[in-house]
């Protein structure tokens, strides 16, 4: 639904998942993204947030929390997140990622 941005329905679809399953990352990594296009920041970050928790802090994780911090309004922690990456890039591979 995110895809085809039905965003109302990707929401309805993404949060009944978590219902079913609350560790469900793909559900997550959907519904952060559609709160970001959607304007729901804290949302977005806090899916985000969790996803880094669940995933052991994935560069690729990492890299959406930044994204969602900065479209927040809050540049600190958009900066100490692309901060984190840029260091972890040195160290291992980290998948780009693009805005959607």
């Amino acid at each position: 639904m995110y895809l085809s941005r039905r965003y109302g329905e990707a929401l309805r679809f993404g949060e009944r998942a978590l219902e079913l399953h609350s560790d469900f990352t793909v559900a997550l990594w959907a519904l952060g993204m559609t709160y970001c296009q959607t304007g729901q920041f804290d949302k977005a970050t806090a899916a985000f947030q969790r996803l880094m928790s669940l995933s052991n802090r994935a560069a690729f994780f990492v890299g959406w929390a930044a994204l969602a911090h900065a479209l927040a309004g809050r540049p600190g922690e958009a900066r100490g997140l692309a901060e984190e990456i840029a260091v972890r890039s040195s160290q291992e591979y980290v998948h780009p990622i693009r805005r959607w």
